[in-house]
């Protein structure tokens, strides 16, 4: 049940349904009063939509309740050794490469989507930057994937927390640009990235 509640508060958000999105994110609180992800996608609905007073109430109820989880954390295995990355991760011994490849891969933002909010940020602590969406944990994982696995191989990675939309749209451009499948499994669901396009059709 909490999984359809929270698809629909996605699909809400994408179709900027605010009547529907706060039904849903109502249901979802009363089930998990923790649950980032409904106050994050709330506070990005409103945003959408130029209500920034009612947006920044759901920022500041994330605050003063203290809702930051364990670490967003990715990991990808490549011959039998597994790597983790942590949103801002700097200790890899490959990190330098895996910027460079970032770099090469990333796609600009657009519009609004400076102002929104992921799980990572909120984990983070509500960086302002946006710039810092080059050092969540998924996007470091797949440029390593990219490094360090054979060009006709899929990129498996897992996270821990759920895909947030930037990550996801980065997914699916370096997928639609490298012509390589990627695979990532967050705490909600599979991800299939393929030329582009992804399995759950950007409801998630």
């Amino acid at each position: 049940m909490e999984m359809s509640w929270k698809s629909l508060l996605g699909g809400c958000w994408i179709h900027q349904n605010l009547e529907l999105g706060k039904f849903a994110a109502e249901n979802l609180l009363q089930m998990d009063p923790e649950d980032t992800a409904s106050y994050i996608i709330m506070f990005n609905l409103y945003a959408s939509l130029g209500k920034w007073e009612e947006a920044a109430r759901f920022r500041r109820m994330m605050v003063e309740e203290n809702l930051r989880k364990e670490t967003g954390c990715s990991w990808i295995t490549v011959k039998g050794e597994t790597h983790r990355f942590i949103v801002g991760d700097k200790h890899h011994s490959q990190i330098n490469q895996i910027h460079s490849k970032l770099n090469e891969l990333s796609i600009s933002l657009k519009g609004d989507e400076d102002s929104l909010l992921t799980e990572e940020d909120v984990l983070a602590g509500f960086p302002e930057r946006k710039e810092q969406l080059l050092d969540h944990s998924e996007r470091l994982a797949i440029a390593f994937g990219r490094i360090s696995t054979p060009s006709n191989a899929p990129i498996v990675v897992f996270k821990n927390i759920r895909a947030c939309k930037d990550c996801h749209e980065f997914a699916k451009h370096v997928s639609m640009v490298t012509r390589r499948v990627i695979i990532v499994r967050d705490s909600n669901r599979f991800h299939h990235f393929k030329s582009g396009e992804c399995s759950c059709r950007d409801y998630w």
